[in-house]
């Protein structure tokens, strides 16, 4: 019983393999094409007009009526360039120039023609590039020098010219602090008013003086002798006496101004080595000296010094002594009052240390 009923499975089985599905069963394409009935193979043929031929895809060539110009290149082997034929003739044609170089492909083998054609087309572009550089790195080499310059011009200028504005700003607050500074009193302030009147004083009475040095004479004949000596010069001489016990100047009085500016012109010309000056307060001697020294320093230095009566010009900058920061300030133009003198003129009237005429005079004295 159990051989019969393998036996029936077998059969089933077989018979399963064997009856496939229409569906399944590979028909030829003419099979497919081709209408079962007549109407459909008439609407078919009406369609294609072609259909009627059997055509077997698999086998058959394609007719020449159905080629179409596009057909699959053939692959070119890799790593291997074109044969010279297949090149186009603007790849085949070697250029004039270096512009247009003939074509590289990849892991090309070139021969000893082309390695040295371009060997010398990159050389002669390495060539061009090396000068088109340097050329610009001159270029830029020669700018950068003159905006150097320029820089150093203007830096140049501008250090010269914020040296002179702290040395205005340190004179400004020497002459201010000592006046209208915090711990300022009246007293300090009247001692120092009394002392600039001393000094206007002084100036006044020695306006029309003039000290006279190395000159031999004696009080018996001072006066003929200073006669004689300034007659060159000029004959309005009032007085000559010795100002000292060690009578090593003369102190000589002129009538006027004129005559005192004439004298002071004048002697350059004298041929023997007697010096004329004018007649200095205490503290117009201390400031000429000082200016002196400094002069001297600064000469020694490198820098062009002009000796002035109270001031020298340092560099073609007029410049002064004072006495308050015991250093060479800038000198101020007297034209112009200063916000120093208005200041110091409104604290004077608010102090009601004297009346508006006194301290008017003393102002002008001090500035």
């Amino acid at each position: 019983m159990s051989n019969s009923c393998d036996d029936t499975e077998r059969s089933k089985l077989s018979h399963q393999t064997t009856d496939v599905p229409k569906a399944f069963v590979f028909n030829p394409p003419e099979a497919i094409s081709n209408p079962s009935t007549t109407e459909e193979s008439d609407k078919a043929s009406n369609l294609n007009p072609n259909a009627s031929e059997s055509i077997n895809f698999f086998t058959d060539p394609i007719p020449a009526s159905q080629q179409t110009d596009r057909q699959t290149p053939k692959k070119a082997s890799r790593g291997r360039r074109p044969k010279p034929e297949l090149l186009t003739d603007q790849q085949s044609c070697r250029p004039a120039t270096h512009n247009n170089p003939r074509p590289l492909y990849p892991n090309a083998k070139l021969g000893a023609e082309d390695r040295f054609y371009y060997s010398t087309y990159f050389s002669t572009m390495k060539d061009e590039l090396a000068g088109k550089i340097a050329a610009s790195s001159k270029a830029c080499s020669e700018d950068i020098a003159k905006l150097r310059d320029e820089l150093n011009t203007d830096n140049a200028a501008i250090r010269k010219e914020l040296e002179t504005v702290k040395l205005r700003v340190a004179d400004l607050k020497s002459n201010t602090l000592p006046i209208i500074g915090n711990k300022t009193t009246a007293r300090d302030l009247k001692k120092h008013m009394v002392a600039a009147s001393i000094n206007a004083v002084e100036k006044h009475i020695r306006r029309n003086n003039l000290i006279i040095r190395n000159l031999s004479c004696t009080e018996s004949n001072i006066n003929e002798v200073v006669l004689e000596f300034l007659d060159k010069i000029s004959n309005g001489i009032v007085e000559a006496t010795f100002p000292n016990k060690t009578k090593d100047a003369i102190k000589v009085v002129v009538k006027d101004q004129d005559t005192k500016l004439k004298i002071l012109k004048n002697k350059k010309d004298l041929k023997i080595p007697v010096y004329i000056n004018q007649d200095l307060t205490p503290e117009g001697s201390f400031i000429a000296k000082k200016l002196r020294d400094e002069g001297k320093r600064l000469k020694d230095e490198g820098a062009k010094v002009k000796q002035g009566f109270q001031k020298m010009f340092v560099n073609g900058s007029p410049m002064t002594w004072s006495s308050d920061s015991n250093s060479l300030v800038p000198c101020l133009s007297r034209n112009k009052p200063t916000a120093l003198s208005i200041m110091t003129k409104q604290t004077l009237v608010n102090s009601k240390l004297c009346t508006t005429k006194y301290c008017e005079s003393t102002i002008s004295v001090l500035f």
